[in-house]
């Protein structure tokens, strides 16, 4: 079983993420789900205990696995990617991710009824 990556710092976090070959990652995610598709590769990837420690809106049957899938979907069909690579400088980045990470806030939000929890990193005030 593959074990999850650690991370020292936000420093080392960011460089990680920019030395690990996504175009690699997402051929062979395409290629393992190619019966049902990038649908298929994000349902698969994201099952309801991922999110266990999270409660579900017992009022809209919904559960955070479900909403982030929805919105995973919903930005992938919406083209990210090409936004993503819009970007050219670190500020870029940081003004991209924020309104990134603010759909899912926002989607989280309405349909789970309460916040995302925020994730802190050891040097994230830096």
């Amino acid at each position: 079983m593959p074990q999850p990556a650690k991370f020292e710092s936000r420093t080392d976090l960011i460089s990680q993420l920019r030395d690990y070959d996504w175009r690699e990652k997402l051929k062979q995610i395409s290629e393992k789900h190619k019966s049902t598709g990038l649908l298929g590769a994000i349902h698969f990837s994201v099952m309801g205990s991922t999110f266990r420690a999270f409660r579900r809106n017992k009022s809209k049957e919904i559960g955070p696995a479900k909403v982030f899938r929805n919105w995973a979907v919903e930005k992938l069909y919406k083209g990210f990617l090409p936004n993503l690579l819009q970007v050219h400088s670190q500020a870029e980045y940081d003004l991209w991710l924020g309104r990134f990470t603010g759909t899912l806030r926002r989607a989280w939000e309405t349909e789970l009824g309460y916040s995302i929890p925020d994730v802190n990193y050891p040097d994230s005030a830096a």
